[in-house]
């Protein structure tokens, strides 16, 4: 019984992660469409790279590094002094 539960509790937190999986292979014309559908007609593999092209996701990866890096320091440098 616990197996189910535990189950159906992964199916609920999986579903905004295939909802967006699907979204992203989607035509925007079918994004909105109602009642919504779960596997794109025609699979749009090209939406990956236009977003490479339109958003600098280059300069998003350096900021996240810098982010990161600099947390990463001041955590070992304030935790090393305790």
């Amino acid at each position: 019984m616990i197996y189910l539960l535990m189950s159906a509790l992964a199916l609920i937190v999986l579903i905004p992660v295939l909802w967006m999986a699907s979204t992203a292979l989607k035509e925007r014309a079918q994004i909105m469409l109602w009642p919504p559908q779960w596997i794109p007609n025609p699979v749009k593999w090209d939406n990956f790279v236009q977003v490479f092209r339109v958003a600098p996701f280059g300069l998003f990866i350096v900021n996240s590094l810098i982010l990161v890096i600099g947390n990463i320091i001041g955590n070992l440098l304030s935790c090393t002094l305790y």
